[in-house]
């Protein structure tokens, strides 16, 4: 339910955002049955639009930061197609080559737009769980740890382990790319890159007739952290997703017992979140 979906051409069919229509619904709640008035004055208000409002732009700042990174990637492939050619014409010649210059220009830019993916998935996973004590009757929410997702990961799993134990095995069953992220032994990499002085260290291979791919080293005080972060942040997008589609079952199933959710199903998460071009990170999301 979150991810891309393509045809057997590998063309774009729709992007489900599956949890997104979920909260919208939510939020467009109308129902009078006074048993869930306190349900629905939730929904409705201003702190849960915010935290919907905030989610969606983080999502579309990640989402365009990986847009960044393709056109990085596209402009090396061409600068180093360019480079090979005026080396096979032997019209290199003397004083600077332009496309060296392109090539350094993009391997100092491209560390930029990285980093922010890494802020924006951390981001993405804090606001979450914010959104998740909504999720629970109002008698529970101000007991839910909500001031980031490791603190209410640990809420769940340690702290209050009985409160809701399937949502404890979800949890449980899909951290492993929270770890990765943001986890404390070892450092995850966006901790490494924002509390560690991490360094991101570009390098390019290109086969004559393919685009160039690249292999983006994360390096801290002692040494090399992660050989290859451009390959870390797909895994850690995919598992995220997975994580998303576990828990939307979770609280669709318990939404749906009260009434809440008005009967969404996984068809409804598969519809297309976004219109024409605004997606720009399709690299980086797993296909479904």
């Amino acid at each position: 339910m979150h991810g891309l979906e393509c045809n057997a051409a590998g063309e774009l069919i729709c992007f489900r955002f599956g949890i997104f229509r979920l909260l919208y619904r939510l939020f467009l709640t109308k129902n009078d049955d006074d048993a869930l008035r306190e349900w629905v004055e939730r929904f409705r208000s201003e702190p849960f639009r915010h935290h919907i409002s905030h989610w969606q732009q983080c999502f579309l700042k990640f989402d365009r930061a990986a847009g960044h990174v393709a056109r990085c990637q596209d402009a090396i492939s061409s600068a180093m197609d360019r480079f090979g050619e005026r080396i096979r014409n032997g019209s290199s010649g003397l004083g600077p080559i332009p496309e060296s210059l392109e090539m350094n220009e993009i391997n100092i830019e491209i560390p930029i737009f990285l980093d922010s993916m890494f802020i924006y998935l951390r981001l993405q996973a804090d606001t979450y769980a914010e959104l998740v004590t909504f999720f629970y009757p109002g008698r529970d929410t101000g007991k839910i740890s909500s001031g980031s997702f490791r603190n209410q990961l640990r809420w769940f799993t340690e702290k209050e382990s009985n409160f809701d134990p399937a949502y404890r095995e979800i949890l449980l069953a899909n951290s492993g790319w929270f770890e990765l992220l943001a986890g404390e032994n070892p450092k995850g990499l966006r901790d490494v890159i924002i509390h560690h002085r991490g360094i991101l260290q570009p390098s390019w291979s290109k086969p004559q007739a393919g685009p160039a791919k690249p292999q983006i080293a994360l390096y801290r005080s002692n040494g090399l952290r992660d050989e290859d972060v451009y390959q870390r942040l797909k895994e850690i997008t995919r598992g995220w997703f997975l994580f998303l589609d576990a828990a939307l079952n979770h609280f669709m199933s318990r939404l749906n017992k009260d009434g809440l959710s008005a009967g969404m199903t996984e068809q409804e998460g598969e519809r297309k979140w976004f219109e024409g071009d605004e997606l720009r990170g399709f690299w980086v999301y797993p296909r479904v």
